[in-house]
């Protein structure tokens, strides 16, 4: 019973710890996924103009039209997770400016997790039970 109660102590810190680091990471992933979809997008230009200007033969042609088909699927995986990580940034804005509010709580979980692990009972009455009370 008791390794079950400090298995869901820790599961709560984790997830806050978890929470913490995506919120601390989402500016950045946002930077990265803006970055990212926006050199697809040009290799995918460069792509269709190589396709409506060069020559090339049959072999050539469906080599390019599988370039085009590869990085139109990366392009289409990266403008997800970034319309993903939109909405949060969206939902999140001003009230997260910064992670140390995040910090701050996960500091008071672990002080209360702290205080909760060095807990101590002084029987009122019943002295003989002291030491199997707190062992």
């Amino acid at each position: 019973m008791q390794s079950n109660i400090q298995n869901e102590i820790e599961e709560f810190e984790t997830h806050l710890k978890i929470t913490r680091d995506f919120l601390e990471k989402l500016p950045g992933q946002l930077q990265f996924l803006t970055q990212e979809l926006k050199s697809l997008e040009d290799e995918s230009q460069d792509l269709l103009h190589y396709a409506e200007l060069g020559r090339f033969n049959a072999s050539e042609g469906y080599s390019i039209a599988s370039e085009l088909k590869r990085v139109r699927q990366e392009r289409r995986r990266v403008k997800n997770l970034l319309e993903l990580a939109q909405a949060v940034s969206n939902r999140i804005d001003g009230k997260f400016k910064h992670v140390s509010v995040l910090n701050k709580a996960l500091g008071d979980v672990r002080h209360v997790i702290n205080k909760q692990n060095r807990r101590y009972y002084h029987p009122r009455v019943r002295e003989d039970l002291k030491e199997k009370i707190n062992a």
